[in-house]
């Protein structure tokens, strides 16, 4: 029968975590261990129990920053309007790539932590067969399309250095237009 963890070693972990959460929302895919250890105020030996390496790390918080999103896929999904749930989504997920870099860096720069079938990608790409059959999403739009329009929007907006919280609304809002249908741009124009 495993042991119990003590209670300080897991009051330790999760400040670990919390850590690293806070951490690699600054400082994106350049997380460091040393960072997060100084930012939970541990010792390095304390993290590397929790996270082996940096990869592991960044893909534990990646996996965390997927939960609350596939959540929030659930939430939009249920919009009797597709299209209007996706652009509420697409909104929410460029409001996290701004306020979180890692996650804005992941899209970009590590796409096989994004794995191909998930609930996340199955809720999506359902949303987008219901919005194609209502009319309001195009023919033709994946999954992948708007990963690749967000973290490239993203990208353009993080290098520039100078968006303001409206530039990125502004930025999620064209990247929905780019998969609206014929119907939804008549009855939302």
């Amino acid at each position: 029968m495993p042991r119990a963890r003590r209670s300080d070693a897991v009051r330790n972990a999760e400040r670990v975590f919390a850590a690293a959460l806070d951490v690699s929302a600054r400082r994106g895919l350049d997380v460091g261990l040393a960072e997060v250890a100084a930012e939970a105020g541990v010792g390095r030996t304390t993290v590397y129990r929790s996270f082996a390496t940096r990869d592991a790390l960044v893909a534990a918080v990646v996996e965390h920053k997927l939960t609350v999103l596939t959540a929030r896929l659930e939430e939009v999904s249920r919009h009797e309007d597709a299209w209007l749930g996706l652009r509420e989504m697409i909104v929410a997920l460029m409001e996290h790539v701004r306020c979180d870099r890692l996650l804005g860096d992941a899209l970009l720069h590590r796409p096989d932590m994004f794995p191909p079938v998930s609930t996340a990608s199955i809720r999506l790409a359902e949303l987008l067969e219901r919005g194609r059959r209502q009319g309001v999403i195009a023919e033709g739009v994946t999954g992948f399309d708007l990963r690749l329009l967000v973290a490239g929007a993203g990208h353009a907006l993080r290098i520039g250095g100078t968006a303001t919280p409206e530039d990125w609304h502004r930025a999620a809002e064209l990247v929905a237009a780019a998969a609206r249908g014929a119907r939804s741009r008549a009855e939302h124009a």
